[in-house]
């Protein structure tokens, strides 16, 4: 069993970043999976296009506005 998770708005596109809790490693994706009985999250990088999955990783949601910052600034 899993829970598809998908944030979207009107106003704002929205990205979500999932960071690899083991290796510190961040990623960008527009659509997460999360397996209810392992609890791993599986989605495709937005950069590579490559399909991930973790077993542990923080999610954060932020604005098309803060990734663009986010990315000048890096």
């Amino acid at each position: 069993m899993y829970a598809a998770l998908h944030y979207c708005s009107q106003d704002v596109l929205l990205i979500i970043k999932v960071t690899d809790s083991a290796l510190g490693m961040a990623y960008d994706t527009k659509k997460i999976i999360k397996h209810k009985q392992t609890g791993d999250v599986t989605f495709t990088d937005a950069n590579s296009g490559v399909e991930i999955t973790l077993q542990s990783s923080e999610v954060l949601q932020i604005s098309s506005n803060e990734y663009k910052e986010g990315t000048i600034k890096n």
